[in-house]
């Protein structure tokens, strides 16, 4: 897959993630301590952290990965790729 492809998929999905977090903020009376905010929250820094990474696989032209990160178990159509690297 192409390298401007990848990212643009990461940016929709941290879009995605930032928009159903804010829903879930105001939806949970503004609570930033609320589960489901906290959950997003830990989502979406885990695509942002993938993109950079990402980013800095393209910029030196690595494909191998250069940071893991954790797994997680979580079924959401924002977040398709679960590896540490770009895709």
């Amino acid at each position: 897959m192409e390298s401007k492809t990848k990212l643009s998929i990461i940016m929709r999905r941290i879009e995605n993630l930032r928009n159903e977090m804010v829903q879930s903020f105001l939806q949970n009376g503004t609570d930033m301590s609320n589960p489901q905010v906290l959950r997003l929250s830990r989502l979406l820094d885990d695509q942002l952290n993938k993109y950079e990474r990402c980013k800095r696989e393209i910029k030196s032209g690595s494909s191998s990965p250069t940071v893991k990160s954790p797994l997680f178990i979580f079924r959401n159509p924002h977040v398709v790729s679960q590896s540490g690297h770009c895709f």
